[in-house]
């Protein structure tokens, strides 16, 4: 997964002494690597284009040093390698934003499970971008599709599931004007195995020191 690390790294080295924090996205060169689990399911997609079938799931993207699972939220243009910038793209809101992070928080781990649970996924992160009416339902609207059953009712569960409460995961957005804009989450580990994976690394050190 993309570390927002790197992303706050990439940014402090931009700034210059007296500049505005936000003054210009960070630009990033990401190669495309294919699907991220390579036999994807296909669904018909309706509207917001006119009955064209698409493969949906998640993509292997890289940076160079590493690859990372991103989604995404562009239908209008294909994906490829491209330079990005590495910013919200203009016509999301904070609102959506927050959705993306909902479905992020509490089905990302079950979206890389198979070919089905990925394209769910996907379908879940294309209606909450492009519905534009109250509810969610992926086979009607501003953004519909058919032709696989299964992923189609995955999706609207997900959907249906999100809850109010703020989403915990990191989100990243990289835009570009000729490559599909992407989005990308980091789930925070659970308290309870932060907690657990410091006590193992304390203990290593001090047995380090014993046997040193």
């Amino acid at each position: 997964m993309f570390k927002s690390s790197l992303i706050a790294g990439a940014l402090a080295g931009m700034l210059t002494l007296g500049a505005p924090a936000a003054a210009t996205p960070v630009s990033i060169d990401l190669t495309f690597g294919g699907l991220d689990i390579p036999v994807g399911e296909r669904v018909r997609v309706k509207a917001p284009l006119n009955r064209v079938t698409v493969t949906a799931g998640g993509f292997s993207m890289s940076d160079g040093t590493q690859s990372f699972l991103a989604w995404c939220i562009d239908l209008f243009d294909a994906i490829r390698s491209d330079t990005y910038s590495v910013e919200r793209p203009g016509h999301l809101t904070d609102a959506t934003e927050a959705e993306l992070n909902r479905l992020f928080t509490n089905n990302l781990s079950q979206a890389q499970t198979n070919p089905t649970t990925s394209a769910a996924f996907q379908l879940a992160i294309w209606e909450i971008v492009y519905e534009t009416k109250p509810g969610y339902n992926v086979r009607k609207g501003a953004f519909s599709a058919s032709h696989n059953g299964p992923a189609l009712d995955l999706a609207q569960t997900w959907l249906e599931d999100l809850g109010e409460a703020e989403g915990t995961t990191t989100l990243e957005f990289f835009t570009s004007d000729g490559s599909q804009d992407l989005v990308t989450g980091v789930v925070p580990l659970p308290a309870g195995l932060v907690l657990l994976l410091s006590g193992l690394g304390i203990m290593g050190i001090a047995r380090f020191r014993r046997t040193a």
